[in-house]
């Protein structure tokens, strides 16, 4: 913990001024910031030039991006102290360098992961298709979690055994059955009550209620 601070220490001192360029400035400044907000799981405003200007630098070949991004991160000063730190020297120049995008709840939300399940009963033959937000972490979410120099550890807060109806996901709730009847019990019920039924069968009818599906799975750990 101790060399965590004093190398995003050193960092933090020399962009403490960011904003009013008393100290770095341009591609230099730029770079400090750009590692501290991919290290954080906080992302204000200030960080959109410094992010834009980090994920811009792309050429033809992968390898010709790579190369030029880690240039790109050596602008920021760390002294020799910073150099010799392995866990630093690593985020910077390995999980950093090779990132394709950050690690944002907002992405992790949208990731939607599908299965077809097979349905097969005495009534029909097809496919029904279910939905969930995936519960598989990304691989930047996975580098950068992996850092003691971060704070990005993102924890999924939903059932990730739980999958939901084509059908539901799209309405954004799940259609839970409350109640079942059979056919001479719906006869017995009034028009306003018979509203609240769904034929399933011929011999059965159900009422169900309606349950939000939950769709922010992905949390930051506290």
């Amino acid at each position: 913990m101790l060399k965590k601070l004093t190398v995003l220490g050193v960092i933090f001192i020399n962009s403490s001024f960011l904003y009013s360029n008393e100290i770095l400035t341009g591609d230099t400044k730029l770079s400090c910031e750009a590692i501290l907000c991919l290290s954080s799981n906080t992302k204000p405003k200030e960080c959109n030039p410094s992010l834009n200007r980090y994920f811009s630098i792309n050429h033809k070949k992968w390898n010709d991006t790579l190369k030029a991004r880690g240039n790109f991160l050596k602008l920021c000063p760390i002294g020799d102290e910073g150099e010799k730190d392995r866990e630093f020297t690593n985020l910077r120049d390995n999980i950093i360098k090779n990132l394709k995008n950050g690690c944002d709840l907002d992405k992790l939300n949208v990731a939607i992961k599908s299965r077809k399940n097979l349905n097969n009963d005495e009534y029909s033959f097809n496919y029904q298709i279910f939905y969930q937000i995936s519960p598989t972490l990304n691989q930047s979410c996975k580098a950068l979690a992996s850092s003691v120099y971060t704070n990005i550890n993102p924890i999924y807060t939903c059932d990730p055994n739980k999958w939901y109806l084509e059908e539901d996901w799209k309405n954004g709730y799940e259609k839970v059955a409350e109640k079942s009847i059979s056919y001479p019990e719906y006869r017995e019920l009034t028009s306003t009550e018979q509203s609240e039924y769904a034929k399933v069968s011929f011999k059965k009818y159900v009422k169900y209620k309606n349950i939000p599906i939950n769709k922010n799975c992905w949390i930051w750990s506290k």
